[in-house]
């Protein structure tokens, strides 16, 4: 039995709860147990990673609808300054995992936070920015990547942010780009890798957030017409915990 820590960026019950249902259901068959920890809520001690880390096989640094580096609000934000206090604290936490290659999944918000620690702005681009089903399209060095193991060149994945990096960090390997995302998927090391994009979301998933979150849904959009279903982005969470 596989052990993964899921760092969880929410703080609201409802989308904490929600997060977890669909991590524990994309991985209901992966012998796999799911730890739960809080990286607002609980009182981790960022300069001990070990602490944190102990007995996992392997930590997923989730999402976050609450928090944002840009997310075009004002410098006073209190949501835009938590995020970026957070990511100071932890910073000898996400420089352990980095310098020991210690198994990563970080995903969307997660994925901001490794990019925002090594040096590379996150912006509210609106280019970038999306929500929905999108394409992914694995480039050479993804294809004989494990993590993308059986998975075709392209596929759809959920998406739902506002903020984007805005340059490839100079310690990431590009994996996977989109129509409207740079930088899908990169790699730091042989094994912390980090999503753009939510492979734990089913459509029905991204629908229930649309009904939830109204604000997401682009004006004038329906959004059944912007989900489509999206299975071999879930089998990126089977392929994580299989090889570790």
């Amino acid at each position: 039995m596989k052990k993964i820590l899921l760092l969880q960026f929410r703080t609201r019950d409802d989308t904490k709860t929600a997060e977890r249902k669909s991590f524990l259901r994309t991985l209901k068959n992966s012998s796999t147990e799911l730890i739960f920890k809080n990286a607002f809520l609980d009182n981790l001690n960022w300069s001990d990673p070990l602490s944190i880390l102990e007995d996992v096989d392997g930590i997923i640094l989730g999402g976050s609808g609450e928090y944002d580096f840009d997310g075009g609000r004002e410098d006073c934000d209190e949501c835009k300054i938590a995020s970026h206090k957070k990511v100071a604290e932890m910073r000898p936490f996400l420089e352990y995992l980095k310098r020991q290659d210690f198994p990563t999944l970080a995903i969307c918000f997660g994925h901001q936070i490794i990019g925002e620690s090594v040096g590379c702005k996150v912006r509210n681009d609106k280019v970038q920015a999306k929500v929905g089903s999108h394409l992914v399209s694995l480039n050479d060095t993804a294809k004989s990547d494990p993590l993308f193991s059986d998975l075709p060149n392209d596929f759809f994945a959920q998406y739902g942010h506002k903020d984007s990096l805005s340059d490839l960090p100079a310690e990431a390997v590009l994996l996977a780009n989109g129509q409207q995302c740079l930088y899908s998927a990169l790699r730091y090391g042989k094994n912390v890798y980090s999503l753009q994009f939510h492979p734990e979301l089913s459509a029905e998933d991204i629908l229930d957030k649309f009904k939830s979150h109204p604000d997401y849904l682009p004006p004038g959009q329906v959004a059944e017409k912007l989900v489509k279903e999206s299975p071999y982005a879930s089998k990126i969470l089977i392929n994580f915990v299989k090889n570790l």
